[in-house]
């Protein structure tokens, strides 16, 4: 641990290679990346992100609903 950060070294890379394979070492590398973009300044850019692409779902999602008016004033009487 460096300055309170954990590094890993080619032996602990290796190490966690023969318990878990190579499947093991991408699941670390990605939860890694992963529990890095919730802090700091890459936590704003992953909320803008997400903000922007649920925007943009709702958006889409919208223009395919098809609205039509009631016609209720043609009823007869």
């Amino acid at each position: 641990m460096i300055l309170g950060i954990d590094v890993r070294t080619n032996r602990d890379v290796l190490e966690l290679e023969k318990m878990g394979g190579k499947s093991a070492v991408v699941m670390a590398d990605f939860e890694e990346w992963f529990a890095s973009i919730w802090h700091g300044r890459r936590l704003a850019y992953t909320v803008a992100v997400l903000s922007i692409g649920g925007f943009a779902g709702c958006y889409v999602m919208a223009d395919f609903v098809e609205f039509s008016p009631s016609d209720d004033s043609q009823q007869p009487s």
